[in-house]
């Protein structure tokens, strides 16, 4: 038996012998030819066949699941940085977050215009660094009045509440673009910014997620059993804020770039997020 690989898939020649007083006499010859299908991919490594599944392909993943607890108001400028691992691969085309959105209630009855901006984008990790894989940004834009309600404008229980920020993922170009996310270790990260067009107009965006990591503990690191030395490990790797204040998804993230040492920095990057298929 030969195993002859060709363009995902080959063929096995077989060869039947019968054995009469250990001279082998060839009876018949045919050939079983093998290829790959959707998500199965086919390999050989010497005499031995690799049968390679993908595995179901999700239109929809999110984490933490179902879980909705206030983490905080994040500040302008600053990014969350998540570390997960995403169990299956995930065809997608667009982010979201979810979280709760206050405005401030004015009394000079004139329309109100902010806006929230968000940019989303999933990391890699090589090393020690964290390589920007896709990302997405969008502006959402609301109005209200302040003051007695009209009829024909927006109150302020239209904006106010639970609410979700979506993105699409974009191309180089800024185009929207569709996606298929391998299975892996991922960080996924989260950049909200905000501006009011009316003076004294208050507003934030508290974000959602879990907040069972402690916050109360003066830091997000473990040192080893036995050890005299204060120099621990992360308990969350490289989860937390990024150090420096931006405008934008940074293309890489070095290790030192996430300032996890403090455990509420750790529990405000554990937000809830989600990835799926869905026109934007």
């Amino acid at each position: 038996m030969a195993y002859t690989p060709g363009v995902n898939g080959g063929r096995i020649n077989l060869n039947y012998y019968n054995s009469t007083g250990g001279n082998g006499v060839l009876i018949s010859t045919g050939t079983v030819y093998l290829s790959g299908g959707n998500n199965v991919t086919l390999s050989q490594n010497a005499n031995t066949i690799n049968v390679l599944g993908a595995g179901p392909i999700l239109s929809r993943y999110e984490y933490p699941q179902q879980i909705f607890a206030p983490l905080t108001t994040p500040v302008q400028g600053s990014l969350s940085v998540e570390h997960e691992y995403i169990p299956l691969g995930v065809a997608a085309s667009a982010m979201k977050i979810g979280g709760s959105l206050s405005v401030g209630s004015t009394s000079n009855g004139s329309m109100h215009t902010a806006s929230v901006s968000l940019w989303m984008g999933a990391y890699t990790m090589n090393a020690s660094t964290l390589s920007l894989a896709f990302s997405g940004s969008a502006n959402n834009t609301f109005q209200h009045y302040g003051g007695s309600v009209a009829a024909t404008v927006a109150s302020n229980s239209s904006v106010t509440g639970m609410r979700q920020l979506t993105v699409p993922i974009l191309t180089g170009a800024g185009t929207q673009t569709s996606v298929t996310i391998p299975a892996g270790e991922y960080w996924i990260g989260a950049l909200i910014s905000s501006s009011a067009a009316t003076t004294n107009q208050s507003f934030q965006f508290t974000m959602y997620g879990n907040n069972q990591i402690n916050g109360v503990a003066g830091s997000a690191v473990i040192s080893p059993l036995g050890s005299a030395t204060s120099v621990g490990r992360d308990v969350i790797l490289q989860q937390g804020i990024y150090s420096a204040a931006t405008n934008a998804m940074p293309a890489t993230i070095g290790s030192a770039d996430v300032n996890n040492s403090n455990a509420s920095f750790v529990q405000w990057a554990n937000f809830y997020n989600a990835i799926y298929n869905a026109d934007y």
